[in-house]
């Protein structure tokens, strides 16, 4: 009985060796494509190692997925150092794109991204170099797509808020106008009672004497 245990032990040795053997030469292999890659400036190929089910439903739109989860997880630490090695290209491929967008580093490997020229921009959010999207402010993003929308209507955004305060304005200024009018008809009137005050103040006095 001691024999037999001893052998069966000695098998689940044998095979959990194998397996984790296994299992790290996977690793080792996967590592070492990625290290190539990035001697090789392959950029391509890191995005499909780092993140393979964005790659192949983004980038190849393809069906069937080409994820590696759990080596994929090996470079959770390493995120960061990625997107900052990522960055170089993408960023240099967006501006020529999109000249209308300026983009800030934040950290490493962080990116916000401006819309608008230099001296007069707005924030419009943040650029996920590793999946490579842009994570718009909500607010931002809709306020430019209603200035599009406006633009084929030869108006811009707030336009017809502008116009409407500019009525107001408008008539406030005439009733602050019409204010003056009777300020100066009541002032007018004022004087005439006090000439006329004063006039009976003489008579009175007359009399008086």
């Amino acid at each position: 009985m001691a024999n037999v245990n001893s052998t069966t032990e000695q098998i689940q040795y044998q095979t959990a060796a194998k397996t984790l053997a296994k299992t790290v030469a996977n690793k080792i292999r996967y590592l070492q494509t990625l290290l190539n890659a990035v001697q090789e400036k392959d950029d391509r190929l890191i995005y499909q190692l780092i993140d393979g089910e964005h790659y192949s439903s983004e980038i190849m739109q393809a069906k069937h997925s080409t994820a590696d989860p759990s080596n994929e997880q090996l470079l959770n630490d390493a995120k960061a150092k990625l997107s900052q090695y990522l960055s170089t290209n993408l960023l240099a491929f967006l501006k020529e794109t999109y000249p209308f967008f300026y983009f800030e580093q934040t950290a490493l490997g962080q990116f916000q991204f401006y819309f608008g020229n230099w001296w007069d921009r707005r924030l419009f959010g943040q650029l996920d170099v590793l999946k490579v999207q842009f994570n718009f402010d909500e607010t931002e993003y809709q306020k430019l797509k209603k200035s599009f929308e406006l633009e084929r209507e030869k108006k811009r955004l707030n336009s017809d808020k502008i116009a409407a305060i500019s009525q107001q304005t408008d008539q406030l200024q005439a009733l602050i106008d019409s204010q003056a009018e009777r300020d100066q008809a009541k002032e007018k009137i004022r004087q005439q009672l006090k000439q006329i005050v004063t006039g009976k103040g003489y008579a009175l006095g007359g009399r008086q004497a």
